[in-house]
């Protein structure tokens, strides 16, 4: 028994007559008779009986046709279902964000693969930067974007590579200077984004190097809020410039900081799994199609 012998007996069922399913199906009348024939030797029971020329099912046969029927729907939503996959037209990718990423850079990827396969869902999990990639290695997540140094267990894709600023308020002296130094800022009070967020031990480790412990006034996880301290003239901080783009106002003004190693460096990690299905392939070469730099 088969898919085809199945579809065969229902159309039968349906039209009431071989030649009627032979025209729909594009197959022969004998072709379906010797289907037919063999379905009812495996199954050891008659499905089809003519009394004068009507043609109608045993009670063997409504059973079958019932369970033929769902049998079909089912094997036809699978094969449409694969096929839309396949063809991207549907899909399902689970994606893993840091606040931060999600915020300033990860709205610009995406939007042009999402006007370009709407079918395809995105589940977005905003955690911790370990934590996706934690995920990402467990296979969790299909991909997720954090920020460099990254582990070996993961697939690694660099995706952006910006700088860091120094925000301060307008009449603050330090933006006198071009380019500031973190000698520059010995006596400034510093708002800063928390430990969760990787840059904060790099900030404190580049002070401790420049002989001075910075003056932490806060710490906090939200930099829409440090933000608005740094217009009210209360400390400086330390951004990443995707993140200063976004919320620029007059009251404040960003300076480069003096140190080229100091970067801000966005890497898209997928599993290290032997297959990639048609939607991940789409996704990954869509966002590195945005590649770039110096943002």
């Amino acid at each position: 028994m088969d898919i085809k012998q199945l579809r065969y007996f229902v159309t039968i069922v349906n039209t009431k007559s071989f030649s009627a399913a032979g025209k729909f199906l594009y197959v022969s009348q004998s072709t379906l008779s010797k289907s037919m024939k063999a379905l009812e030797e495996e199954l050891k029971v008659p499905l089809l009986y003519f009394s004068g020329k009507k043609m109608y099912t045993t009670s063997y046969g409504s059973e079958l046709y019932n369970l033929a029927q769902n049998l079909l729907i089912q094997y036809d939503t699978i094969s449409s279902t694969i096929s839309g996959i396949k063809h991207l037209q549907k899909g399902l990718l689970r994606i893993g964000l840091p606040p931060i990423i999600g915020t300033c850079v990860f709205p610009e990827l995406i939007s042009g693969f999402i006007q370009k396969y709407p079918g395809i869902e995105l589940v977005i999990s905003q955690k911790k930067a370990t934590v996706i990639q934690q995920m990402v290695s467990n296979s969790l997540l299909d991909f997720g974007f954090t920020l460099q140094p990254i582990s070996d267990s993961v697939n690694q894709f660099p995706i952006i590579q910006s700088k860091y600023e120094v925000v301060a308020h307008k009449s603050n002296p330090i933006l006198k200077n071009p380019v500031i130094s973190y000698t520059d800022l010995k006596n400034e009070r510093f708002i800063l984004l928390d430990e969760p967020f990787k840059f904060y031990n790099i900030i404190m480790a580049n002070c401790q190097n420049a002989n001075f412990v910075p003056n932490i006034l806060m710490r906090l996880q939200d930099w829409d809020l440090i933000l608005r301290l740094i217009q009210q003239n209360i400390g400086i901080t330390i951004l990443p410039k995707p993140i200063v783009d976004l919320y620029r106002t007059p009251d404040c003004q960003s300076r480069p900081i003096n140190d080229p190693a100091f970067t801000f460096e966005i890497v898209m990690i997928a599993p290290k799994i032997p297959y990639e299905t048609s939607a991940s392939i789409a996704f990954k070469e869509h966002v590195q199609s945005q590649l770039h730099t110096d943002l």
